[in-house]
């Protein structure tokens, strides 16, 4: 067991970014620090979590999502989201939260003058696991209501970050700022015998370190945290497994097919070039033959159509038109 915990996990993403009366410095730290310089932002000098976690997605280990209420000089409404598992219409599904979470506020109110659609700014920052769909490749986007033509920003009604943590593969010495400094830490920090020197004279990154200790959780968050990592060992095996055995036997019936096909092109073109293009479509039949092999046994164990999609090359148009649910 490492000696930090794996933010990435369901009990570790919300010791460190989600739990009262202890989260609340490194929350804000990682919130200033990612908008820091961004129009229309004030720095966030108290957070105030609502009453609950929620939670949109109900498969475990895909989704967690906090909102809270962090106090800036007129007050903001931040919902930060890990996801792990990639979905193809992430993009439309992400928009739908953000933009939810301003009509959960809204109160029309009953009388003629009385106050009308007031609610505070909204803010989401979704830390993906994955590349989203319609976003550019980048470590982090930004995005608010602007003039197309001018650039000018209509209002901080509606914004959202994505953070796409395959477009960052840095070491420590090639962090160029403090945004950076985080990332590294967050993805790294379950292989740490120690965090980085320089980050001690950092009350933000001290407060992560003692947060995020292994040996300070509790009894009830330690058993949590550990049935996390066996769940995604686990998970890993299954995908693991699947696609070990959908390649051996496709291999097997793809070198079968491909010496068949071989010896009866070869009749017409001669045995050395028809064993050549026999194999060679045998090679492409099986590689078929195995991905859909792969996208059974993932159905069998209940896998949703993007994630079949992810690792077979398949469309989730295909998988509809032959898997039944």
């Amino acid at each position: 067991m490492g000696k930090y915990i794996d933010p990435f996990t369901d009990t570790g993403f919300k010791i460190i970014f989600g739990r009262e009366n202890q989260s609340e410095i490194v929350l804000a730290g990682f919130l200033n620090t990612l908008f820091e310089n961004q129009p229309y932002f004030d720095k966030i000098v108290e957070v105030r979590y609502l009453n609950s976690e929620r939670s949109r997605e109900k498969e475990r280990g895909k989704t967690i999502i906090h909102d809270v209420i962090c106090q800036t000089q007129s007050g903001h409404r931040f919902i930060l989201e890990m996801q792990k598992g990639k979905k193809d219409d992430f993009l439309q599904r992400s928009t739908y939260y953000t933009c939810k979470g301003v009509t959960d506020q809204i109160n029309i109110s009953s009388e003629q003058n009385g106050p009308k659609f007031k609610y505070l700014p909204v803010t989401s920052v979704y830390m993906c696991q994955f590349n989203v769909n319609g976003v550019e490749k980048k470590l982090v986007s930004h995005f608010m209501f602007m003039d197309v033509e001018s650039n000018h920003i209509l209002n901080n009604g509606i914004r959202t970050a994505y953070i796409q943590l395959p477009e960052f593969d840095k070491k420590w010495e090639e962090c160029k700022n403090k945004f950076e400094q985080w990332i590294f830490i967050l993805k790294h920090m379950n292989q740490f015998d120690e965090f980085p020197v320089i980050t001690r004279k950092d009350e933000v990154f001290s407060r992560l370190e003692r947060v995020a200790s292994y040996a300070a959780l509790s009894e009830e968050d330690r058993i949590a945290y550990e049935a996390d990592l066996k769940w995604a060992s686990e998970y890993e095996e299954e995908i693991a497994t699947a696609k070990r055995e959908a390649a051996e036997e496709g291999r097997a019936e793809g070198r079968a097919q491909g010496i068949a096909e071989g010896r009866a092109e070869g009749i017409a073109q001669g045995i050395a070039e028809g064993r050549a293009e026999g194999i060679a479509e045998g090679r492409a039949e099986g590689e078929l033959q195995q991905a859909w092999k792969t996208a059974t046994i993932m159905f069998q164990k209940g896998r949703d159509y993007s994630e079949i999609s992810e690792f077979t090359g398949l469309t989730i148009e295909e998988l509809k038109s032959k898997l039944q649910k």
